[in-house]
């Protein structure tokens, strides 16, 4: 399974596997985003 990204609402989630048969996500805030820096 590969990561993917799903929005609605306005929130974020970050959907990858835990190695097994799993199906994690992790909410990505605009916080988090903001820390990143974007290549140029």
């Amino acid at each position: 399974m590969g990561a993917s990204l799903t929005e609605f609402n306005g929130e974020r989630i970050f959907w990858y596997s835990d190695r097994k048969v799993f199906g994690l996500g992790r909410y990505i805030t605009d916080e988090m985003l903001a820390e990143m820096p974007v290549p140029a």
